[in-house]
């Protein structure tokens, strides 16, 4: 899949192309993930360059300030 806004349902397989998984960038992202840790609902197998989501997280499981409410109310006008 090559669409950034593809949604992903939970037991998704999802992997980098072999044209690309040595690119730097890739690489630079892994490494970041192994130090910082994942989300409980991600998984990556760092070798295969291969991500799965577990299940769909809850509101807690995302760890971002967001005032949904504002949201709401931008786009509902």
């Amino acid at each position: 899949m090559n669409i950034p806004s593809f949604q992903v349902r939970p037991g998704d397989l999802v992997e980098v192309v072999e044209a690309k998984k040595s690119h730097p960038y890739i690489e630079e992202n892994l490494a970041k993930a192994e130090h910082r840790g994942l989300p409980a609902w991600m998984e990556i197998t760092p070798g295969a360059r291969t991500g799965r989501i577990t299940h769909v997280p809850a509101r807690d499981e995302i760890p971002l300030d967001v005032q949904e409410q504002l949201v709401v109310e931008l786009y509902s006008k």
